[in-house]
């Protein structure tokens, strides 16, 4: 629904503030993941996350090499690199 219809060669051809609505999205599309969990630690994944633009960095990283990707896709991929640096995969 939604920015989750972007893909992400839409996503890098976006402005800033189009990429930053983006984000906030990718950031609500994780939070309702992690209310999903069925444990604790599985429903604070991305409990780390201090800086929004690097959050942004990120995904304009990941979508340069999955430029075919929609958001959805970017959002798990950002959830599961959360999930590893928080030691809970």
């Amino acid at each position: 629904m939604s920015n989750g219809q972007d893909s992400c060669g839409e996503f890098l051809a976006g402005n800033p503030q189009h990429q930053q609505l983006d984000v906030a999205w990718i950031l609500g599309f994780i939070s309702g993941a992690d209310s999903r969990g069925a444990t604790a630690s599985e429903r604070e994944v991305g409990s780390s996350l201090r800086d929004p633009f690097a959050v942004q960095a990120w995904v304009q990283q990941y979508c340069r090499t999955h430029a075919f990707d929609y958001l959805p896709q970017a959002a798990e991929a950002l959830r599961n690199e959360f999930a590893k640096r928080e030691g809970r995969q």
